[in-house]
């Protein structure tokens, strides 16, 4: 599997994929389907759009930041 960045991409990709995947963004945090704020679960902070991962394999978004990813590989393992 190939990883791809989206750090890079214009935020209105990012508020695309989101909504694809039934959450949503006002441009600086995400919010899923009932309106509340996702929260990364490994570092109980919320998601900033500028600052997310969504691992492939999977619909759970993160901070990217070390403490989630190795989290998130610990629980679940490598997916890549």
């Amino acid at each position: 599997m190939e990883m791809q960045s989206l750090k890079n991409e214009p935020i209105e990709l990012k508020i695309t994929i989101l909504k694809k995947m039934g959450y949503s963004s006002d441009g600086t945090f995400i919010f899923d389907s009932k309106g509340n704020l996702v929260v990364d679960p490994y570092t109980d902070e919320a998601v900033r759009i500028d600052n997310m991962v969504i691992l492939q394999g999977s619909e759970i978004i993160l901070d990217s930041n070390p403490l989630s990813l190795a989290g998130y590989f610990e629980d679940h393992g490598e997916v890549f």
